[in-house]
């Protein structure tokens, strides 16, 4: 798995070892990768996701918003959406 610029960026800068070097928590907030609307990092989660697994319709959307925006990742979205509802149904 490869990890975009953005990314690399943040964990280098978030993991230094020095605090005085290490970026703030408002400059964390405002890094690209955290404010680009090219990853899947949702802006808000519903109250419901403190309490409950996620829905089946969730899922679906997540699964179909994946393979328009990332085609080479789908397939392990895919995977893995498949893998836990076949946990689920076994449960």
């Amino acid at each position: 798995m490869s990890a975009s610029n953005e990314l690399r960026d943040f964990i280098t800068k978030t993991l230094v070892p020095n605090p005085e070097q290490r970026l703030t928590l408002d400059e964390m907030l405002a890094h690209p990768f955290l404010t680009s609307d090219t990853h899947l990092i949702p802006k808000y989660l519903p109250a419901s996701t403190l309490a409950l697994p996620p829905t089946l319709a969730y899922l679906r959307r997540l699964k179909k918003n994946t393979m328009e925006n990332f085609p080479v990742e789908a397939s392990k979205s895919a995977a893995l959406t498949g893998s836990r509802s076949n946990e689920s149904s076994s449960s």
